[in-house]
């Protein structure tokens, strides 16, 4: 998993960068005055555990101890949508300024800069939603986040072990 603090820095900046205020989806807040964007993570590829990988090497400076790391390759899927209520024209070009800030130079550093790379996933879409009595009107696109997750644990190295009742020294 992509911890939340390094998505949330991506889209922080993009929110700067448009000048428009984006809060994350379905987190009971209220929102705030239009246009405005929503994101949500929906999801990652479901095949992070095919791009896991293990190594262990010896802790500088403490012979008797193995560290293990644990690195995955995690791709992450969110979906962005812009709200408003002067027509979707404000709401295309919104969406457009976004995307095109995420493939920015500038969008770009800011991934590096959190070890992610973002990666457009299709196009822009009229995302408008019934919404009790009158349509809310939604634009935008979806993107991908690739990045790393790592763990590391410190064991104890082995240095005798028990062969046939007999204590052998390593």
């Amino acid at each position: 998993m992509i911890q939340p603090a390094r998505i949330r820095a991506v889209i922080e900046a993009m929110a700067t960068a448009s000048t428009v205020k984006i809060i994350r989806a379905y987190q009971g807040q209220k929102h705030p005055g239009y246009p405005h964007g929503l994101y949500s993570v929906t999801g990652g590829d479901g095949q992070e555990l095919h791009r896991r990988s293990t190594s262990y090497s010896v802790k500088v400076g403490d012979p008797n101890t193995v560290v293990k790391t644990s690195l995955e390759t995690v791709k992450m899927n969110i979906s962005l949508s812009f709200l408003g209520v002067n027509g979707p024209d404000e709401l295309y070009a919104l969406a457009e300024n976004a995307r095109n800030w995420l493939v920015s130079q500038a969008g770009t550093d800011i991934c590096t800069a959190q070890k992610l790379i973002a990666r457009l996933v299709g196009g822009i879409t009229d995302r408008s939603v019934f919404m009790e009595q009158v349509f809310e009107q939604r634009v935008g696109f979806d993107f991908r986040l690739d990045g790393d997750s790592s763990a590391s644990e410190e064991l104890p190295t082995v240095n005798t072990m028990s062969v046939n009742g007999r204590n052998l020294t390593l």
